[in-house]
Formats: C-alpha cells, structure tokens, sequence
C-alpha cells in the first residue's frame, strides 16, 4: 500500500487551473491526481502532462456546481483508500509550497474514523492520526 496520495477535481473551466496547480504539487514530488468532470478538462490535462482521472460523475455544462460533486467527492476518497495509507483532498487553488504528508503518523485507526484538519489551506482526510 502506497503512503499518500493528494486529489482535486476540476471541469472545462477550471482547466487552467488545474495545470497551474500540478505544475506547483510536481515541484513537491507528490503523487497526485485530478478528477475530471467532463472530457474537455480530461484531455486538456492529458495533453499537458497533467496526471488525471475521468469522473465517473461527469457533467459537461460550463454551469456545473462543484457542491453537486461533494458526495461524489467521498467516493474518490473511499476507492483511493484502497490503495493509499492517507489520502488528502485540495482545491486547486490551494498552493502547496511544502510536501503535506510531512508529519503523519503510523499509529493506525480504523479506515471509518478519518482525522480532519486543516493543512496548508487543504483538508487532509486520512485513515491514520494526524
């Protein structure tokens, strides 16, 4: 099981941003990985190098309401958990400039009980105490 992951997500209209936030976690050496939630933004960050994931929720209206895609949100969460000790959720116009995984803990909790704190203007959602 890989220690961390980070996650966003994003629509066409945000797609710049995206980029632009990538470009600041990759400097890090973070493992990351956007949420898409309509084919233009999947490949638009596919073409810049951008690693990304087609939402299974996906809505191609500029329109779109990212509170419409919180539930969603939780689901990317549990499927990465699968795979990642601790998992944290950013907004992509949250800057990282220090690696966020510094400082987490091994004592493990259950994968139910999820720490919630505020990290360098992200939430970190994990399935260890932080």
């Amino acid at each position: 099981m890989k220690d961390y992951i980070v996650f966003g997500y994003t629509n066409c209209r945000y797609k710049n941003l995206a980029v632009f936030w990538a470009s600041y976690i990759k400097k890090l050496n973070v493992d990351y990985v956007i949420y898409c939630t309509d084919q233009e933004s999947y490949k638009f960050l596919l073409s810049a190098d951008v690693k990304c994931a087609l939402s299974s929720f996906q809505n191609n209206s500029e329109n779109f309401d990212f509170e419409d895609f919180s539930l969603v949100r939780f689901n990317i969460l549990f499927d990465l958990l699968k795979s990642y000790k601790n998992v944290i959720y950013s907004d992509l116009d949250a800057i990282w400039i220090s690696n966020p995984a510094i400082g987490f803990s091994n004592s493990a909790v259950g994968i139910s009980n999820f720490a919630i704190r505020h990290c360098n203007f992200a939430i970190q959602i994990s399935s260890f105490a932080v």
